[in-house]
């Protein structure tokens, strides 16, 4: 006897395309429980770097502008505090482009 036609093929349209992806995919085909996890590692690396960027940098502010030997001592000392200044200003950025990027 020779099989049916049809028999042991995937389903066409829908049926076939739930049967793919399944339950836990997105639409993508990305699985979203892994999404969930990377979207909290990178939330909590963005606001640690936050805190110690800005505490370490407005230390640097904080003690090149407030002495005035530190500030006349080199050249060098001018270039740590734009450094500083520069940094600062982009780690005040850093809970922004969190909550834009996971919103």
């Amino acid at each position: 006897m020779r099989p049916e036609r049809g028999r042991g093929r995937p389903a066409c349209g829908a049926e076939a395309e739930m049967a793919i992806v399944g339950p836990t995919k997105s639409e993508a085909g990305l699985d979203t429980t892994n999404l969930d996890v990377v979207k909290l590692v990178m939330i909590v690396s963005y606001l640690l770097t936050f805190v110690v960027g800005f505490t370490g940098n407005t230390l640097v502010l904080y003690v090149v502008g407030r002495f005035p030997v530190v500030r006349r001592k080199s050249v060098a000392n001018y270039y740590i505090w734009n450094l500083a200044l520069a940094d600062e200003l982009y780690v005040l950025a850093l809970p922004l482009f969190c909550w834009a990027t996971y919103r």
